[in-house]
C-alpha cells in the first residue's frame, strides 16, 4: 500500500460535518473455511477443508461538504484489485440525488450494488454474478429525484461493459436507465441495461424488497443475454433472499435461485441450475464482527455437490456500525 494512503488511512474515524474535511478509513477481511473447491460452480468432488485469509480489503473514504472521494483496494492470496475508486456528490434539497464517477457499483438490483461484506450469505447469487460478473465497472451513474414519489428516484448512467479494473477496448459505452420507489414497507426498482461494450451485456431487472420487525426480504428477477460470442447466449434468472432476527444478534438468512442458460441457435442444450443456501449468523454490528455459516443446496444440470462454509468477518465503516 503507498504510504500515502497509509498515512491517510490514520486519519479521522468518524462522518464529518458539513464543510469539514476529514479522511475516514474503512475496509475488513474475512477468515473463511469450506470443503467447497475455490471458484468452483460444476460438478467436483468435495474437498477436505481449507482455510484461509480469504480477502483484506483496506479503504478511505475522503469527505468535504456534498463530495466524497472513495477508494477500496482488494488483497488476497496472490491477487490484488483496485475496487471503488469514485467521485461521489450527494447534494441537499436538490433535483439531483447523487452522483458517481469513477469504478463503481453497477447499480442495479440489492446485491450487485451491496458490497460483499453487507450481503447476507458468504456467496454472491448465481443470477447477479452471471449478469454483472465482479458487479464493478467504470462510468458515470446519476440519481434525480422523482417528484411524484417521495424517497424514490430517476437514474442513468454510462458504463465502459469491460468490467473490474479492465480497459475500455473498444470506446463503445453501455447506456442504463433506473427507477426506484418505497411504498410503506416495501421498495420496488427497474433496471434496463443496454451493452455495447467489451462483455456485450444486456439485461432487465426488477426488483421488491420488504422490511418490517424482526423480517427483511429482497427478490429480483433477471432476463437478457450477452452479445460477441459465436453464437450468443440468453440468460434468466431470479433470486429471494429472507433475513430473520432470530433473537438478540442472532440472524438467519436463507435464499433460493435459479439460474438459465439458452443458446438461441439451438447448438448447445439449455443449462438450469438451482441452489438454496441456508445461513445462520451471530452479529455485533457496533463492533464489526460476523460469525456466519453457510449450508448450500444444489440441483439441475451439472451441478456441484452441496457445500458448507463458515467465516469469521470483521468490518471498520464508522459511518455505517449502528446498523
Amino acid at each position: 500500500m503507498p504510504l500515502a494512503l497509509l498515512g491517510v488511512l490514520l486519519l479521522g474515524s468518524s462522518v464529518p460535518a458539513a464543510n469539514e474535511f476529514e479522511a475516514i478509513p474503512y475496509g475488513y477481511f474475512k477468515l473463511w473455511t469450506t470443503n467447497r473447491p475455490s471458484g468452483s460452480y460444476v460438478k467436483q468432488p468435495a474437498t477436505a477443508a481449507q482455510n484461509t485469509i480469504e480477502m483484506v480489503r483496506p479503504g478511505v473514504l475522503l469527505h468535504y461538504g456534498d463530495w466524497r472521494f472513495v477508494y477500496l483496494a482488494h488483497l488476497g492470496r496472490g491477487d490484488t484489485a483496485t475496487l471503488d475508486a469514485y467521485l461521489c456528490l450527494t447534494p441537499e434539497d436538490k433535483a439531483l440525488q447523487r452522483m458517481e464517477l469513477g469504478q463503481i457499483h453497477i447499480p442495479a438490483g440489492w446485491e450487485s450494488r451491496t458490497s460483499a461484506s453487507w450481503i447476507f450469505t458468504m456467496n454472491r447469487s448465481l443470477v447477479v454474478t452471471k449478469f454483472v460478473g465482479s458487479t464493478y465497472d467504470k462510468g458515470l451513474w446519476t440519481q434525480w429525484t422523482n417528484p411524484w414519489v417521495k424517497g424514490g428516484y430517476f437514474g442513468a448512467g454510462l458504463f465502459d461493459g469491460a468490467g473490474l479494473d479492465a480497459a475500455d477496448k473498444d470506446n463503445n459505452k453501455d447506456f442504463m436507465l433506473g427507477a426506484k420507489a418505497p411504498y410503506k414497507d416495501w421498495t420496488f426498482e427497474l433496471t434496463r441495461y443496454w451493452g455495447n461494450g467489451v462483455t456485450g451485456i444486456h439485461f432487465l431487472e426488477g426488483m421488491a424488497q420488504y422490511q418490517h420487525g424482526p423480517w427483511w426480504g429482497t427478490a429480483e428477477y433477471w432476463t437478457g443475454g450477452r452479445h460477441g460470442k459465436v453464437y450468443g447466449e440468453d440468460y434468466d434468472g431470479a433470486y429471494a433472499l429472507i433475513r430473520y432476527n432470530i433473537a438478540g444478534n442472532v440472524w438467519t438468512s436463507d435464499r433460493y435461485e435459479y439460474l438459465r442458460v439458452v443458446t438461441p441457435c439451438g447448438c448447445a442444450a439449455t443449462t438450469q441450475q438451482e441452489r438454496t443456501t441456508l445461513g445462520l449468523s451471530y452479529e455485533l454490528p457496533k463492533s464489526g464482527w460476523r460469525l456466519q455459516t453457510n449450508y448450500e443446496i444444489w440441483s439441475g444440470d451439472n451441478a456441484p455437490n452441496n457445500f458448507w462454509g463458515a467465516e469469521l468477518q470483521w468490518r471498520w465503516y464508522p459511518w455505517l456500525m449502528g446498523r
